[in-house]
């Protein structure tokens, strides 16, 4: 990062635009590798205000790129949705086809985290049959590989299990022959989240060992806590609490570190379950409380139903023990999302079907 930050002073100086917003753009990828990611996203933001007006076509769809990347990584999936649909807009501009294909798959991800299954299986389609424009017998064999992996990503997510471990297994053969290791420990995690969908968590831990280990090596804090937590969730599917917590600690350590509000949520949402189990109920709702807010904000469909099922929980099971009305259970959950979220109307009404 020095010789970039040398770099930038030189172009500044001599009012060098295209080199300085070159060397902006590197540095901004600089420190989303290293897990600097609000470093990354302020970088490139300015890029992106630069050259959007200067009308700067190629720098505005990289620096958009990276700054989508940054936005996961951070949990911002509104701006990150935004951040790639732009990106996409400025690659067929310019027709950098290449550039406009990895924007449609990080879209395709952020339409699949947030529950738009068919916008993610359009995209990637969409990403599939433009693979002519992939050169060479490795970026081919890479490129359908991922292709596997996306529609593995979304049979899982609409729970067709056997579905999604075929397309895994037909990615793993194909990354077999190249050995492109970051891909790998995606389908790891990918695999072992399946498995665990199906009540196999001794297969499911023993893909997420392979891919805690690849990160680990490579030293991917985000990815390294995000395969902890899914970890944890073995444990947890197993009954063995302390390890379940040992991890989520850690886990949410990092998160915090690395400003990832997502991975956050998600740790916060596993540790209230174990605190749950252990009928710990305070220090459950305590977990809940911090996070509710950026849960409601984030659009992720799934992640706001597991946290209300959470919130509901000691609530539900004292309306069970108590013979408790239907009508009184409404009114409790009512009251939940008067006191986290008083203008959410409409998840407001969908607890009364």
């Amino acid at each position: 990062m020095r010789t970039v930050n040398i770099a930038l002073e030189y172009y500044k100086k001599h009012n060098l635009t295209t080199q300085l917003h070159t060397a902006k753009i590197q540095l901004g990828k600089s420190y989303h590798i290293s897990d600097q990611y609000i470093k990354s996203r302020e970088i490139l933001q300015e890029v992106v205000d630069e050259t959007k007006s200067l009308k700067q076509q190629p720098y505005l769809a990289w620096a958009l790129y990276w700054l989508g990347e940054s936005n996961t990584r951070l949990g911002y999936f509104k701006e990150a949705i935004a951040n790639f649909s732009e990106s996409i807009e400025a690659n067929e501009h310019i027709q950098n086809v290449s550039g406009k294909l990895g924007s449609m798959q990080e879209l395709g991800d952020m339409f699949l985290k947030i529950g738009e299954f068919a916008n993610a299986y359009q995209l990637y389609f969409d990403c599939y049959h433009e693979k002519d424009v992939v050169r060479g017998y490795r970026g081919e064999l890479q490129f359908t590989a991922e292709y596997h992996t996306n529609l593995g990503k979304i049979y899982h997510n609409t729970q067709r299990y056997q579905e999604a471990l075929d397309h895994f297994d037909s990615a793993m053969r194909l990354i077999d022959q190249f050995d492109f290791s970051p891909t790998r420990g995606i389908i790891h995690n990918m695999i072992g989240q399946t498995c665990l969908s199906m009540n196999d968590p001794k297969m499911a831990l023993r893909h997420f060992e392979q891919s805690y280990k690849f990160y680990q090596e490579i030293k991917n804090r985000y990815y390294t806590a995000m395969t902890q937590n899914f970890m944890a969730e073995v444990y947890m599917n197993m009954g063995e609490y302390d390890t379940t917590i040992a991890y989520l600690t850690i886990a949410e350590k990092t998160n915090i570190d690395i400003h990832s509000k997502y991975g956050e949520a998600l740790n916060r949402k596993n540790l209230a379950t174990c605190y749950y189990h252990q009928k710990k109920n305070m220090e459950a709702m305590d977990k809940l409380d911090a996070c509710m807010p950026y849960v409601l904000e984030s659009g992720v469909d799934n992640l706001i139903l597991e946290y209300q099922n959470r919130i509901f929980e000691p609530n539900n099971r004292t309306a069970k023990s108590r013979s408790q009305s239907p009508c009184a259970s409404i009114s409790t959950a009512l009251a939940f999302y008067h006191y986290y979220y008083p203008n959410l109307i409409t998840n407001r009404c969908l607890i009364l079907f």
